[in-house]
């Protein structure tokens, strides 16, 4: 009997002590053209660290400044806890400019700032409707628990019909 009540108090306070859950908006950039793509970043003074930048705003990650993307593939470009964000709003925030080469017959170097850009038809800084965004839940699991995290992604897609 004891140790059924043991048990049971055991349970009570393992689920009772769930953690609430984290909210959390993240910067991706997805690589649509047929060829792997050299992304340059310019971080704000205040988030570089060498040829690294701080990535998130919630812990000490850090990222490389440059860096090849191949075809289809992607790349969390930060993690804000900012929830309610909009994408051009928080790569302002972080970036002073973004250069994209595209390998194709020739190198073609896409340029953005806030107030330029060169051989693409939006500027990422400007043109929010150029962001795809999607909710969900994720989960970070760590030793013996799991923390739900509520995601707002924010996805940067650059395609070949776009470039100019």
């Amino acid at each position: 009997m004891r140790s059924r009540l043991l048990l049971l108090f055991s349970l009570f306070i393992l689920f009772s002590c769930k953690k609430e859950p984290t909210y959390e908006t993240r910067l991706v950039f997805l690589n649509s053209v047929d060829s792997t793509i050299h992304v340059e970043l310019y971080p704000k003074p205040e988030y570089c660290s060498n040829d690294l930048y701080r990535s998130s705003s919630t812990g000490s990650c850090y990222s490389q400044k440059s860096f090849d993307l191949f075809d289809e593939d992607y790349i969390y470009l930060y993690y804000s806890d900012n929830y309610f964000i909009n994408p051009t709003s928080l790569l302002s925030q972080i970036f002073d400019s973004v250069e994209i080469n595209v390998r194709l017959d020739t190198t073609i170097a896409i340029k953005f700032q806030p107030g330029f850009f060169q051989h693409y038809t939006q500027n990422i800084y400007t043109s929010a409707s150029i962001w795809s965004s999607k909710y969900f839940i994720d989960y970070l699991k760590t030793k013996g628990s799991s923390q739900e995290i509520h995601v707002h992604q924010l996805t940067f897609s650059i395609n070949i019909d776009s470039i100019q």
